[in-house]
């Protein structure tokens, strides 16, 4: 323990320099927060930005695969059909949303501007009764991504087997 006498001083900062050091402290948080605010929301706007684009891309990978895959397509109440092998797969089309049907449900949230099934270069408007007469070759589809219209376009080129079935 340090004694005092009348002539000793201890070595200290002052209040006045104590205060400055907490204020440029405090201004320097300040700073650094203000700073991870804006780069948090930076990040944020990145990844849902990424997360529309992902939910397209793998929308196209899917309709790819199945329609290459699929040995009919035809066209139902609420979308399309596609028969793999001893497999189906349902696509339903809504304007809010797009739900394909398998062993697993997907569901993307995408904006369905149209979408139009063409069977030979015809356009199939209505589901009959006839499972050929349903069969379509080509579907057109038109998305909205960030206010613009993307158009995809998926062709199935039946072999003579898969057309006399």
């Amino acid at each position: 323990m340090v004694k005092m006498t009348p002539g000793h001083k201890l070595k200290a900062f002052t209040i006045l320099e104590t205060m400055l050091g907490m204020m440029l402290s405090a201004i320097l948080i300040g700073f650094a927060y203000f700073a991870y605010l804006a780069i948090n929301h930076s990040y944020s706007a990145f990844i849902a930005k990424n997360d529309e684009m992902v939910t397209l891309l793998r929308l196209d990978e899917l309709l790819k695969k199945d329609f290459l895959k699929a040995r009919t397509i035809t066209r139902n109440q609420s979308g399309i059909e596609l028969q793999i092998d001893i497999d189906h797969v349902d696509y339903i089309f809504t304007p809010v949303y797009i739900v394909r049907k398998s062993i697993i449900t997907d569901t993307f949230k995408v904006t369905t501007v149209s979408t139009t099934m063409l069977a030979g270069n015809e356009m199939i408007d209505k589901t009959t009764s006839s499972a050929s007469e349903n069969r379509i070759d080509q579907l057109n589809l038109s998305l909205v991504y960030k206010n613009d219209t993307i158009n995809y376009q998926y062709q199935k080129l039946y072999s003579a087997e898969n057309l006399f079935k």
